[in-house]
C-alpha cells in the first residue's frame, strides 16, 4: 500500500512538472503572444466602433423610446391615442 502511494505521488509530480512547463512554453510560444495580442486590438475596435454607431443613431432612438412609453402610458391610464387598426381601434 506505502509503495502505491509513493508511485502515486511521484506519477503526479511528473504530470505537475509537464503542466508548468506547457504553460511556460504556451506563454513563450510567438504564435500564442501574436493571437492575444490581436484579439485585444478587435475588442478595443469593436468597442470604438459600437460607441460611433450608438452616438450615431441615438437622435433617431429617443423618439422611437418616446413613442414606446407615451403607448405604454396610455395603455396604463385608459388613454386610447393609436390610430385604426393598431388595436383599440374601431374594427370596420
Amino acid at each position: 500500500m506505502k509503495n502505491a502511494i509513493t508511485k502515486f505521488g511521484v506519477q503526479a509530480q511528473f504530470l505537475k512538472v509537464q503542466a508548468i512547463e506547457k504553460t511556460k512554453a504556451f506563454l513563450k510560444e510567438e504564435k500564442s503572444a501574436k493571437q492575444n495580442t490581436e484579439e485585444g486590438w478587435l475588442v478595443y475596435a469593436s468597442i470604438v466602433i459600437g460607441i460611433i454607431v450608438l452616438s450615431l443613431s441615438l437622435p433617431f432612438l429617443r423618439d422611437t423610446f418616446t413613442d414606446i412609453m407615451n403607448f405604454f402610458d396610455d395603455g396604463v391610464n385608459g388613454r386610447n391615442t393609436n390610430p385604426n387598426g393598431w388595436g383599440g381601434g374601431t374594427n370596420p
